[in-house]
């Protein structure tokens, strides 16, 4: 039976840690308003540069006995340490807190420059003058 082993916050982004007793997966949760909310992992995973160890495994806003963690309009992305030569020993609550940091800045990152990138592609609708 999975475990919620961990939750914390990263970069205002909800993490998670869940040990399925032979191995862990880490979440991190994003926003509606994130660009890549709603969005399959694999889709991602063609279009950013994801960087988590066993690259992104998970995308979705479903919560089971798997993947216990619920709250409203946020859509998880997880990588999981069931890959060759993963065990609990090798991928340890610590390393998987720090991937899961990284996945979050990964996240962040996109959001930032999606945002910096529409304030770029503004037009002023009016021109001011001043005259003295």
């Amino acid at each position: 039976m999975p475990n919620l082993e961990h939750v914390f916050t990263h970069k205002n982004l909800d993490c998670a840690i869940v040990n399925n007793e032979t191995h862990r997966c880490g979440y991190v949760g994003v926003p509606k308003d994130h660009p890549l909310h709603g969005k399959n992992y694999n889709d991602v995973l063609e279009d950013y540069d994801i960087s988590v160890h066993g690259g992104l495994t998970y995308s979705s806003s479903e919560t089971s006995e798997e993947y216990p963690i619920y709250k409203k309009d946020i859509w998880w992305f997880g990588y999981d340490c069931a890959h060759y030569n993963d065990n609990l020993e090798i991928c340890t609550l610590d390393f998987c807190i720090q991937e899961c940091k990284n996945l979050a800045n990964n996240l962040d990152e996109i959001a930032v420059n999606q945002r910096q990138q529409k304030l770029k592609n503004i037009k002023p609708t009016t021109t001011l003058t001043h005259t003295l």
